[in-house]
C-alpha cells in the first residue's frame, strides 16, 4: 500500500513578517521500502533525517504549551501514546477522559497546589502522569461537594472555547473567498 502526502508551503502574512507568500509544493510518497519526493527516491540519509526529525518535532510540540513541567508531560505521554496506539490525529482521543474528568482534574490540582507546601508541590511534580491522574481523582471523590461550583465553571469555560472556535471556523469556512491553493 502506498501513502501520498502533498504539501504546499506557504508563509503566512503577519504584523512581524517582512514577506510572505507560497515557497513551494512537495509531494511525498511511500512505497512498501521505497520513499520518494516529487517521483525522485530518496537515499536513506534522507530517510532516517525525516524519520528522526518527524518524531522529535511530533513529541517536541505535545509539551510546548504546557503550563508548566507536569503539564508537558501530561501531554507528552499522551501524544506517545496516541503514537503508539495509532490514535494521532483522530478527534476526541486527548487522553480518554470525559470533559468531567478533565474538568475535575483541573480544579483539583489547582485548589491541590495553592494549599500544599512545597515539598508536595514537588512530590506531585514529580509523580508519573497516571500517578497524578489518580491522586487527583481520589482528592476530588473526598473534595467533590466543595469544588461543585468550580468544576461547573471550569466545563462552562471549556464548552464557551469550543463554540468559540467552531464559530472562528465556520467564519473562516462562509468567507466565500476563491482562496488561490
Amino acid at each position: 500500500m502506498a501513502h501520498l502526502y502533498s504539501h504546499v508551503f506557504e508563509k503566512r502574512e503577519t504584523e512581524k513578517a517582512t514577506w510572505h507568500g507560497r515557497v513551494g509544493h512537495a509531494e511525498f510518497v511511500i512505497d512498501g521500502n521505497k520513499w520518494m519526493m516529487d517521483g525522485k527516491e530518496l537515499p536513506e540519509v534522507s530517510v532516517r533525517y525525516l524519520i528522526e526529525y518527524g518524531i522529535r518535532q511530533n513529541l517536541t510540540d505535545a509539551y510546548a504549551n504546557g503550563s508548566d513541567l507536569e503539564d508537558g508531560r501530561a501531554r507528552w505521554q499522551a501524544r506517545y501514546d496516541a503514537l503508539v496506539n495509532g490514535t494521532i490525529g483522530v478527534r476526541g482521543s486527548g487522553g480518554g477522559v470525559s470533559d468531567e474528568t478533565t474538568a475535575q482534574r483541573y480544579v483539583m490540582k489547582r485548589a491541590y497546589l495553592a494549599q500544599v507546601d512545597d515539598a508536595k508541590k514537588a512530590a506531585f511534580k514529580d509523580m508519573e502522569p497516571a500517578e497524578q491522574a489518580d491522586l487527583l481523582d481520589r482528592l476530588f471523590a473526598k473534595n467533590a461537594a466543595k469544588l461543585a461550583t468550580a468544576v461547573a465553571d471550569r466545563l462552562a469555560e471549556m464548552e464557551a472555547e469550543r463554540k468559540r472556535r467552531a464559530a472562528e471556523r465556520a467564519k473562516l469556512a462562509g468567507m466565500g473567498v476563491d482562496l488561490d491553493l
